[in-house]
């Protein structure tokens, strides 16, 4: 049986589009979870950094890392 060559392109296409789409749904699906796992982690650095980085009483110039009150 042969296929008009219009169908096979169309169908082709959609084949295609199909594709694209689930590859791009599972990128976003890896992304969203890197986000997550990264914003668990963030406290956890941001604290030990502050801490390693800007001790109180150890510089002059310490003030301007304190939040105002």
């Amino acid at each position: 049986m042969k296929w008009p060559l219009v169908l096979i392109i169309l169908g082709s296409a959609a084949i295609g589009g199909l594709a694209v789409g689930l590859l791009g749904f599972i990128k976003i699906i890896q992304l969203k979870n890197a986000v997550k796992r990264l914003e668990r982690e963030r406290p956890v650095k941001v604290g030990t950094a502050e801490v390693q980085h800007s001790p109180e009483g150890t510089d002059a110039d310490s003030s301007r890392f304190r939040l105002p009150e």
